[in-house]
C-alpha cells in the first residue's frame, strides 16, 4: 500500500485476467474509485496534472485553429513540378542542332504512379499563375502534416474530439 498525498493506493494482481486492476480511496472524499491500467493510478496526482493538462490542450487546439485559417483555398491546388526544357526542332540548318534548343518551354511534369509521368505544355501568361498553384500544394501539405501532428499530441492527452462530443 502506498500513500500519496493523502490518496491510498492499492494494487492487486489478478493473474486469470493478465492485467492488474488499481483501486483508489481518496480518504477525504471517503469514495473508493476503480482504474484500470492505463490511466493515472492516484486520483490526486490526476487532480494536480488535469489543469496542466488542459491548458495544453487549450494551447494545442488554439494553434491548430490558427493553422486551420492559413489554409489555402482547395480550388487553387497543383501538384507537380514547374520544369524548363529546350527542344531541338530536328531541321539540319537551325542553330539548335548545336546549341541548348528551342526555348525555354515551361512544362508542368506530374508522377501519376510508378513510371508513368504526365506533362502539360504551360504557356508563359500562366506560369506566374502555376507556380503560384503548386506553392499552395506544397503549403497545404506543411500546413496538414503540423495539425495531425497537434491531433496525435491531443490524442495522447486524451483531448481529441471534445467538441465532437457536444453534438
Amino acid at each position: 500500500m502506498v500513500m500519496t498525498h493523502g490518496v491510498t493506493c492499492n494494487t492487486a494482481h489478478q493473474s486469470h485476467q493478465k492485467r492488474s486492476q488499481l483501486t483508489v480511496l481518496h480518504r477525504r472524499a471517503g469514495k473508493e474509485r476503480r482504474l484500470t491500467e492505463g490511466r493515472l493510478a492516484c486520483y490526486k496526482t490526476y487532480q494536480l496534472m488535469a489543469p496542466k493538462k488542459k491548458a495544453r490542450s487549450l494551447r494545442l487546439k488554439t494553434e491548430r485553429s490558427r493553422l486551420a485559417q492559413q489554409l489555402p483555398d482547395v480550388e487553387r491546388l497543383l501538384r507537380g513540378s514547374l520544369v524548363e526544357r529546350y527542344k531541338k526542332c530536328g531541321k539540319l540548318g537551325c542553330h539548335c542542332a548545336q546549341g541548348k534548343g528551342h526555348g525555354p518551354a515551361l512544362y508542368l511534369s506530374i508522377t501519376l504512379g510508378p513510371g508513368k509521368t504526365r506533362s502539360y505544355y504551360v504557356p508563359a501568361h500562366l506560369a506566374k499563375c502555376v507556380a503560384r498553384y503548386l506553392g499552395n500544394y506544397q503549403r497545404l501539405r506543411e500546413i496538414a502534416e503540423r495539425i495531425i501532428r497537434i491531433n496525435r499530441k491531443l490524442l495522447e492527452e486524451g483531448f481529441l474530439g471534445e467538441e465532437d462530443r457536444s453534438e
